[in-house]
């Protein structure tokens, strides 16, 4: 199998991750979460390289399969917490803010918060550890429930 060129998600900004992620979680479509994160390939031959080159020395120092594992198996235990929380409800979305912190050829955006209205009445939607940006394009690096 080739490896990946490219992140395989239509996803161009920060605001498209946010307004997926709050459709994904307004029908509480478990599927349509794990869609906007990297495919274990994409992460092998895309990221965790530039996270390397970039001098993360956790990841580095255990190998891109257990950086893979640690970070799917994370993120696959807080998916569903983040949907009991959020989930069902019909978020209005309004912009994405978060950190940018460049590694290489990725950007990583960290602590996303997706800015929406519930209601009227305007609320912090959490949930993303993580967005993290190649080339142009965009995906969740992995969910995390802080709370």
């Amino acid at each position: 199998m080739p490896l990946p060129a490219d992140l395989d998600t239509p996803r161009q900004s920060l605001d498209d991750v946010g307004k997926a992620y709050l459709a994904a979680l307004a029908t509480n479509d478990d599927k349509a979460l794990l869609a906007l994160e990297p495919k274990p390939l994409e992460y092998a031959a895309l990221l965790y390289p530039e996270f390397v080159k970039a001098g993360e020395p956790l990841i580095g120092s255990m190998g891109v399969q257990w950086a893979w594992d640690n970070l799917s198996n994370s993120s696959r235990k807080d998916r569903p917490k983040v949907l009991r929380r959020f989930g069902g409800k019909k978020f209005l979305f309004v912009k994405v803010r978060a950190t940018p912190s460049p590694r290489g050829a990725v950007t990583l955006h960290q602590k996303p918060v997706v800015e929406a209205t519930l209601e009227g009445k305007p609320v912090d939607v959490t949930g993303l550890f993580a967005i993290v940006e190649r080339g142009g394009r965009f995906c969740v690096l992995r969910y995390v429930d802080n709370d």
